[in-house]
């Protein structure tokens, strides 16, 4: 379903989108977004300038660069966010490619800003059975690919069953709140 925003909005378009609203509110640099999207500059020049002339972005002169954020008082504003995320969880695809070779994780679990659910006390939650150290090298290489910090849990497979029999309430909030499992492989 994510790729549907290509088809709506084309390929550079959607992420674009994807990029400005996963950090809504915050002014991104020029050179940060050509560094998130591999393609040619004058192609996503192109791509921002149909953004401004539309109305969805403002554009600020910074010293020797150009940011550009969101804007809220377009009117398009709220449509065109409910479709962003109607789509499908933010950077879905981004999460998995790192995830999907890590036999050690057993479920992983996505909400907050992947899913535009700001109450949620975590973006991702992972559980199994691996080092501290190998968790926090896969959490840097997602924020590295998504191109911002995220809230994360992990837990040992014994604990957060543990945890989940005795009905904590860390667990219980994830889980009440809009979520996705990516996977689950726990018995």
């Amino acid at each position: 379903m994510e790729e549907s925003l290509s088809y709506l909005f084309g390929e550079i378009k959607a992420k674009l989108l994807k990029i400005f609203f996963l950090r809504e509110g915050v002014s991104l640099s020029q050179k940060f977004i050509f560094k998130k999207i591999p393609v040619s500059p004058k192609k996503v020049k192109k791509e921002i300038n149909d953004l401004l002339e539309a109305g969805l972005l403002k554009k600020e002169r910074r010293k020797k660069d150009t940011f550009f954020s969101l804007n809220h008082k377009s009117p398009f504003f709220a449509e065109i966010k409910a479709i962003v995320f109607k789509a499908g969880p933010l950077f879905l695809k981004e999460i998995l490619k790192v995830l999907k070779n890590q036999k050690q994780i057993k479920l992983a679990l996505i909400s907050g800003i992947f899913l535009d659910e700001k109450r949620s006390p975590v973006d991702l939650l992972l559980v199994g059975n691996s080092t501290q150290k190998k968790i926090e090298s896969l959490i840097k290489r997602i924020e590295k690919n998504i191109g911002r910090e995220i809230k994360w849990s992990y837990f040992w497979v014994e604990e957060y069953k543990y945890r989940k029999e005795m009905g904590d309430h860390f667990l219980k909030e994830i889980f009440e709140l809009p979520n996705k499992i990516l996977f689950d492989k726990i018995k």
